[in-house]
């Protein structure tokens, strides 16, 4: 972690902000990406925008990743993690793809599908730190000249935004409620289960 961070320390550090906003997106106008094309970057990471448009989205050789913690052909949107164990998905996918100006729907680099949790808080903190292994992957495939893409799949859904309604919102209680319920039940019979099994012997 300090090796890191003195390393860190090295590097040459710019504060970007988008030119314009509208909605969800971030605009970046052609100078100040033409000021980041100056850097002769591999690569950038998106964290912590909305989303991007504009000729930054190629200033680097190899464009802006960006991940979507879902699985892209299945929902797009957010808050991710949540959708998933609303609907009762046995897997939440994560996808890492490079940015375009389509929702979520850029270019696929890699996916992944991993066991929902039992709530939104910890599927959405389990799929963002298994995303990392994703990540690590494939920038040693692209090191070594191996990384590949695809188009995404043409998407007619829905596209989920944070839940506001009602209904939804006491449809994700009653999930939660079953799920904890569940998950101590099920705990508690093979609890009891064992104490009988190894009590007879």
């Amino acid at each position: 972690k300090d090796t890191v961070k003195k390393w860190l320390e090295n590097i040459d550090k710019i504060k970007i902000f988008p030119t314009n906003k509208k909605g969800n997106i971030d605009y970046f106008n052609d100078e100040l990406s033409q000021n980041i094309k100056n850097y002769n970057l591999d690569l950038i990471l998106r964290f912590g925008f909305n989303i991007i448009n504009g000729k930054i989205l190629n200033v680097s050789k190899h464009g802006i990743w960006s991940f979507h913690h879902a699985d892209n052909d299945i929902n797009r949107g957010g808050p991710a993690g949540f959708w998933e164990v609303l609907f009762d998905h046995k897997t939440t996918g994560v996808t890492l793809q490079r940015l375009n100006e389509n929702l979520d729907g850029g270019y696929i680099i890699d996916k992944a599908h991993y066991v929902t949790q039992h709530t939104f808080k910890q599927n959405n903190i389990f799929v963002i730190e298994k995303s990392l292994l994703i990540l690590f992957k494939n920038l040693k495939l692209l090191k070594n000249k191996k990384i590949l893409y695809k188009e995404s799949k043409e998407y007619k859904k829905k596209i989920y935004k944070y839940p506001t309604s009602l209904k939804i919102i006491l449809k994700y209680l009653w999930v939660l409620i079953k799920n904890i319920m569940i998950k101590k039940i099920y705990y508690k019979f093979f609890y009891l289960l064992n104490y009988k099994i190894h009590h007879w012997t």
